[in-house]
């Protein structure tokens, strides 16, 4: 056998001309996360038949004298409570929340409160799951939210079309002022495309009239003084 020398030649490595597969990657799957909220802004409350808060739901149904009345009491308490109110959303700070800024009164203090007004901290729905499901809705489409600028609703609804913000809500009450000199803005709310400012202060005044004649009586004559006239 001839000995190997250290400097001998060795034939030369045949490289593979194929390229080679792209590595696997390898996909996750995460859980999705429900939201908590659904698309008129209130929370998502459906839960699983068989977990712990549907045991707690339903022995609240039992247990609760209040949750025990038929629906239609049950109703008119969540009514009395909740609705019946103007919520003024107030610009008074510019570093909280607009949303957390409001105050509010009776919309008819002369009948409701002749001696005195308790605010109201709409805290009920927050009770249970049950009295938020049949609770929560009046508090939008029995009350009205009143803006004193286009500025502060912008802020409130996020430059949104109010529908699609707070398709609960009934009621809007914008000033004289803002309506005529912010009559551009205000085209954007629900109901009023198409419409001039002089249009939407004349549907205002039917509807204050229809207001006061449905509550004194259709013999009751309205008059408008000054420059609301």
């Amino acid at each position: 056998m001839a000995d190997q020398s250290p400097f001998q030649r060795t034939a030369p490595a045949i490289l593979d001309a194929r390229p080679k597969p792209p590595a696997r990657i390898h996909k996750f799957r995460y859980a999705r996360v429900k939201s908590t909220k659904r698309m008129d802004g209130l929370l998502n409350t459906v839960i699983s038949p068989s977990s712990h808060l549907m045991q707690i739901a339903q022995r609240n149904s039992i247990e609760s004298p209040l949750l025990g009345l038929p629906g239609k009491i049950r109703d008119k308490i969540w009514r009395y409570a909740l609705g019946d109110h103007q919520v003024d959303i107030q610009d008074l700070s510019q570093e909280e929340p607009v949303d957390s800024i409001f105050d509010l009164r009776t919309l008819y203090p002369d009948t409701l409160c002749q001696h005195g007004f308790v605010r109201p901290s709409f805290q009920l729905p927050k009770v249970c799951r049950q009295i938020y499901v049949e609770a929560s809705p009046y508090m939008y489409t029995m009350n009205t939210f009143a803006f004193h600028s286009i500025a502060i609703a912008d802020r409130w609804i996020k430059n949104r079309r109010f529908r699609a913000k707070y398709p609960n809500i009934q009621r809007i009450g914008i000033d004289n002022w803002t309506l005529f000199c912010d009559y551009d803005e205000i085209r954007r709310l629900p109901g009023s495309k198409g419409k001039g400012a002089l249009d939407m202060w004349v549907e205002a005044k039917a509807k204050i009239i229809a207001e006061v004649q449905k509550k004194e009586g259709r013999d009751v004559c309205v008059e408008w003084h000054g420059q609301s006239a």
